[in-house]
């Protein structure tokens, strides 16, 4: 990676390889195509000057002699064709394509069809006979000829259109469906006109979904996404049927009413339960015209004891019982005596009807029963094969998360090493240190106590220093240095200007930091009275920051106490997932100005400390300990310290036997080793089962629908 294989490599065996005898192809993958080509054109675009070809080739290109004409013309003039290896299969497919339609031409079609293919055939078998005295450059061949990244899906036969593609069926009614939802968040439909029934239905389906939002089946950041199918097909799925229908009346449905067309929705072709009903009535009509017909018994009339239990039970379900019937037994009627009944022949004829109809409804409902049990069981189907395939995605995510660490284990080498500053001395590229000082004294740029003076000590030492002028950036900087355990410390001030006393001040300066002028503390050795006694600046008068008026707070975006509380916070999302910044690590540097004694209590109470001097600081900094150790390495250290002391104790077991034989040297793999084997042999397991799912999961839908 990196290494100059397209951009240098690439070109070179092109300029070498390209002889005019021989067509030189630079295949790579699609995402790198136009990288490539470009390159190529770049190198041999002025001194150099050759012609780039991309070659482009797929299922539905139709050959003609101009595509072997083109490749000719760029293997004599010495060009380079860039090609993918989707373009160089299809050839090849299409061409065994063409040979089995030129075999079926000849046996069953017409002679011109024949014709046709024969003259496809002689191209592309010119072509192919150019691709077999040419160079091929394979670059990312690992992703080239990889047997399952590379693999091309190539349909045969001719293309026909799908059902409902003809006037847009197809994808005009999911747009519409698609279309209800997103009126919810634009507030407009673009498939349907604003009538009042659509505006209606796309009210309550706002109404559903806002409910479904409360009890959280749905979720509307990023977009609105259902979290309980259960509530779908309770709730919204009858709405968006109501939604359905109108766009099958604007496709001029016909011959269903309303309520048949949204039961066929949601119920599907004919419901199993209406089977039975329509076979209890058939049933019901035949026992009638048997009693008609004399072959069957009435049914006997109801005793009084029964008429009185099922008026009780009226009375307690709906209060006093309805009058009774008058209860009247009739003979049935002679036909021979009585010519305005139906006939024997008549009833007979219509008992035969029923007797075919119900055998007919019992067909049916058996059908019916057999294609539930299958949508059943490919309902239960497809939901194994999608919670299984769920399973392996995040076994196969944690495994390769688990690869790349063994294959690339973490450098420890740059733990603790790592110091994040924030200071106004940093902002703006450290402009604003310009200033600071007195006279050009040592509490200048270039002073001792000056941010950049003390930076240069620590790089000095060994560490790295992050300098920031936004405690923003400096936050989210420590925090990811945090995490991958490089962090040392954090600071926070510096550089900051403020005002010194001047000449005619007598005032006591022991608590207000060091002096601007020399970098020391008020007071003896250092200092008497405002002059300064060493340093380099024997004689010369001292400076201090009365009061500490310190402009770090009001200059940077975020103050010391809100700076250091953020990064301690434990109940801070971040803290949750990676734990707190612990408060040792972090101090406030005042070196440039004596913070304020309410800065101090602030920090005292978050048991943050400040560091005064610069030797204070530098201390302060040289005694934080490093990262705690993971327990895991620790126990692999501490199993190994057990063996290196069983095997020291064994060498000083001396006996009188003869030494042993020296042991035989084999070739062990550490754990780490081990364990990488496993996690690649658990992902190749994982790859095949994946596809072993998607196989059988096609192979049972098949079994299904035949």
């Amino acid at each position: 990676m990196g290494a100059g294989k397209t951009t240098v490599v690439a070109p070179l065996l092109a300029l070498m390889l390209a002889d005019g005898e021989s067509l030189v192809l630079s295949v790579v993958p699609k995402a790198l195509l136009e990288m490539s080509r470009k390159q190529m054109r770049e190198t041999f675009s002025t001194i150099m000057a050759k012609r780039i070809y991309t070659m482009s080739f797929d299922r539905g290109t139709s050959i003609t002699p101009t595509f072997n004409r083109s490749l000719s013309n760029a293997r004599k003039n010495r060009g380079v064709v860039v090609a993918t290896p989707t373009t160089l299969k299809s050839i090849q497919l299409v061409y065994v394509e063409t040979l089995q339609r030129l075999d079926d031409a000849k046996r069953n079609g017409p002679k011109d069809r024949a014709a046709k293919l024969g003259a496809e055939v002689t191209e592309l078998k010119a072509v192919l006979e150019t691709f077999q005295g040419s160079v091929l450059l394979l670059d990312e061949v690992d992703m080239v000829l990889h047997p399952l990244k590379s693999e091309l899906n190539f349909p045969i036969g001719d293309k026909f259109d799908l059902d409902g593609a003809e006037q847009g069926e197809r994808w005009s009614l999911p747009t519409h469906l698609v279309d209800a939802i997103f009126f919810l968040q634009c507030g407009r439909a673009t498939t349907f006109e604003n009538s009042g029934l659509a505006l209606e239905i796309l009210e309550r389906l706002g109404k559903v979904i806002a409910d479904g939002t409360k009890v959280n089946a749905f979720q509307k950041l990023p977009h609105i996404t259902l979290l309980n199918p259960d509530f779908y097909h309770a709730e919204v799925k009858p709405v968006l049927a109501e939604w359905a229908y109108l766009w099958l009346q604007k496709n001029h449905l016909h011959g269903i009413d309303r309520d048949e067309a949204l039961r066929y929705v949601l119920e599907g072709a004919v419901a199993k339960s209406d089977l039975t009903m329509k076979v209890n009535l058939i049933e019901a009509a035949i026992a009638r015209c048997e009693v008609e017909l004399g072959k069957r018994a009435p049914e006997p009339a109801k005793t009084k004891g029964h008429l009185k239990a099922l008026a009780a039970d009226l009375e307690d379900e709906d209060g006093p019982p309805p009058p009774r019937p008058t209860l009247i037994r009739q003979a049935s009627h002679d036909p021979a005596a009585d010519s305005d009944m139906v006939t024997k022949e008549q009833l007979g004829r219509e008992l035969g009807a029923l007797v075919r109809a119900k055998a007919a409804a019992e067909v049916q409902a058996r059908l019916m029963g057999d294609i539930l049990a299958v949508e059943r069981s490919l309902e239960a189907q497809i939901k194994a094969v999608q919670t299984r395939q769920l399973e392996l995605v995040k076994e196969s995510v944690a495994l390769h998360k688990e690869v790349e660490v063994l294959e690339s284990p973490r450098d420890d080498s740059l733990d603790n090493q790592t110091i994040i500053w924030c200071a106004v001395g940093f902002a703006n590229g450290g402009l604003a240190q310009a200033d600071e000082g007195d006279e050009g004294g040592e509490g200048g740029r270039n002073g001792s106590t000056s941010v950049h003076a003390v930076v240069t000590v620590l790089e000095d030492m060994g560490l790295t220093v992050k300098r920031c002028g936004d405690p923003h950036e400096a936050i989210e900087r420590a925090r990811e240095l945090q995490v991958k355990k490089h962090l040392r410390a954090v600071i926070f001030g510096g550089g900051e200007s403020a005002q010194g006393c001047g000449s005619t001040c007598n005032s006591s300066h022991k608590y207000d930091g060091a002096c601007t002028v020399c970098g020391m503390g008020y007071g003896r050795p250092y200092h008497r009275g405002h002059t300064c006694l060493g340093g380099g600046h024997e004689g010369k008068r001292g400076s201090w920051t009365s009061g500490g008026g310190s402009k770090s707070q009001a200059e940077l975006s975020m103050a010391a106490h809100e700076f250091f509380g953020t990064l301690t916070d434990e109940e801070d999302a971040f803290a949750k997932e990676h734990g707190a910044l612990p408060k040792s690590r972090c101090a406030l540097y005042g070196g440039s100005v004596a913070p304020k004694k309410e800065v101090r209590f602030d920090l005292w109470d978050l048991g943050v400390c400040v560091r005064d001097t610069p030797v204070d600081l530098n201390s302060w900094i040289d005694s934080i300990t490093a990262w705690p150790s993971d327990e895991a390495k620790e126990g692999e250290d501490g199993e190994d310290e057990e063996e290196e002391a069983g095997a020291s104790g064994a060498a000083l077991d001396f006996d009188d036997d003869p030494p042993p034989a020296a042991p035989t040297l084999v070739k062990q793999m550490s754990s780490g080793s081990e364990r990488l084997d496993v996690c690649r042999a658990r992902l190749a397991a994982i790859e095949a089962e994946q596809q072993t799912l998607e196989t059988s999961d096609e192979a049972r839908r098949k079994d299904l629908a035949t």
